[in-house]
Order: structure tokens, then sequence, then C-alpha cells
């Protein structure tokens, strides 16, 4: 976060306010998970075991079932939960939370006191089609045929390559759906993300064309400028760096 983008939000109180607003809904999201659990730790009647798998999942095992409940940040790449998935296991997702895939946009809309060109969405993504500049960024969306903001999964198998700006599309991307049983023929690591733009190095010239776009004259040569930085930085998660928000998942697994 550069001194500019922290000029932009707390450039005057009204920002301030706004931006002390942005945090408190991160921990209410956070606080709210922390209610879950002693809920359902109430409701149990069973004894239950609560531990912590190595990507921040809480995961409740009692006689009767097993579930987890995970934080899934916009502003991450693909998130490893640490929860290993069985062979064959079934599983359901319950999502929850509100996400904002364009932070930048938002704090100049709020003080400008004009309507954002991107709103907040939820779990299922954004209902309407990409506004017309974004269109040439639709190749590098990490689910292409998914919906921006939508939560994505994926099972790492002990053999597949970690998901990361190299390899920012895996293969078996899988739609995040309420009340849906998901079975896997292979079992292994659970990760998730929230649908977005990813640039990569090994995308030939299809984050070049993303980025630069429609655009023309001036308007070209500094977006080619500014394409040339990102390349020698390797920020090729830009645009996961203008998120905010959170989605909330339980996930219920078979007890085995």
């Amino acid at each position: 976060m550069d001194n500019n983008f922290l000029n932009i939000i707390l450039g005057n109180d009204k920002n301030l306010i706004r931006f002390l607003i942005l945090i408190a809904i991160t921990f209410l999201v956070a606080g709210s998970t922390t209610c879950l659990l002693f809920k359902y730790l109430r409701k149990e009647n069973s004894e239950v075991e609560v531990s912590f798998s190595s990507g921040g999942a809480t995961i409740i095992v009692s006689e009767s079932s097993k579930k987890a409940i995970f934080l899934l940040p916009a502003s991450i790449p693909w998130v490893n939960t640490g929860i290993f998935v069985d062979q064959n296991a079934a599983i359901k997702f319950t999502t929850s939370g509100r996400v904002h895939l364009a932070i930048n946009n938002l704090v100049k809309s709020a003080e400008a006191n004009v309507k954002p060109r991107v709103e907040w969405t939820g779990p299922t993504g954004y209902a309407s089609g990409l506004a017309q500049k974004d269109q040439n960024r639709t190749s590098i969306l990490i689910s292409p045929k998914s919906k921006l903001g939508k939560i994505i999964g994926f099972i790492k198998r002990s053999n597949d390559i970690t998901p990361s700006a190299n390899n920012p599309r895996p293969s078996n991307i899988f739609e995040i759906e309420d009340n849906r049983e998901y079975k896997f023929p292979e079992p292994g690591e659970l990760w998730l993300c929230v649908n977005d733009f990813l640039m990569s190095p090994n995308d030939g010239d299809l984050s070049y064309k993303a980025y630069i776009g429609a655009t023309t004259g001036k308007e070209q040569q500094e977006r080619i400028r500014e394409f040339k930085q990102i390349v020698n930085q390797g920020y090729w998660d830009i645009w996961f760096d203008d998120n905010i928000g959170e989605y909330m998942l339980q996930i219920d697994m078979d007890n085995k």
C-alpha cells in the first residue's frame, strides 16, 4: 500500500470515518465466527474436539459430525485452508459475507458523493456482466467461466503445482455452491479463492492485453509504462490488493 492510497483514504475526516467503518466490518465478521463456534458447541450434546488447521480454519469434530469454519479474505489469491479432504468424502458448504473488489473506486466515489461503479457483492459473485472497460480482462479471471467475486475452490493433490501467480488457473477448479454435495475422486488439500483478475508471467501476452485494454494515445503509453513497472516488481496480484472484505464458509464433512 503506497502513500497515495493512504492519502486518498485518510485525506479528510469523512474518509477517515469511512475507513474506520470498513475496519469495523472486518472485526464484526471475525467476531461472528467466534459466536458461531460457541453456538455450535452449546448445541452439541456429545464431546467435541476443536482444532485449528495450518490455514487458519477452525475445525470442530464430534461423534456425529465434522465441521470447519473458515474466513476467506478477498485480498489474497488462492488461500490454503489447511483442510484435508478424503477421497470420495462428502462435503457441503454454507457461505455468507460481502466483499468489494475495487476499494480505490469505492473511496473515490464516496469522496465525490456519487454511486460507485463497482458495488459490494456476496458469495455468488456479481450478477451483472463486466463493465465494458473490464471486458479485456476476462481472459485473466482465475476462473473465466465463473462470475467475478464468486467463491471458487481447488483440491490440491500431492502431485499438483501450488496455485500462485505462476500457476493462477490450476485444472479442476470448481464453483462453491451452498448446500450442494461435493465428492472428489482423489484426496487433497482444499484451496479457496475469490474469483478476480490475476496476471501471470506465464500467460503469454494475456496479462499485457488485459492491462493495456482498449486505451489509445497518451493513456495507452502510460498504461504500457505502468505494465513494465508491474513486470519489474513481479506485482502480478495488483488487482487483488484493491479488494476488501471476507467470506465466511461453514464446511460440513464426513466424519471418518
